[in-house]
């Protein structure tokens, strides 16, 4: 993943995945720690994405 496809991806989801982690969490805190911790691995990742759509499901799926 590019540093392009990275910032990419935290300006369009990160609204979306902290609603997630908050109506999961309940907690502001927590929910920006879930938030955080998806998109570090996402980072870290090895995985090649083949779409935004791909790349939104993956963070997703780690929030919850």
């Amino acid at each position: 993943m590019t540093n392009e496809q990275y910032l990419r991806a935290v300006n369009l989801y990160s609204d979306s995945l902290f609603k997630i982690a908050y109506s999961i969490c309940k907690n502001k805190q927590d929910a920006e720690d879930a938030v955080q911790n998806a998109y570090l691995k996402l980072h870290t990742s090895k995985v090649e994405f083949f779409s935004d759509e791909h790349i939104k499901n993956y963070l997703v799926k780690i929030v919850v």
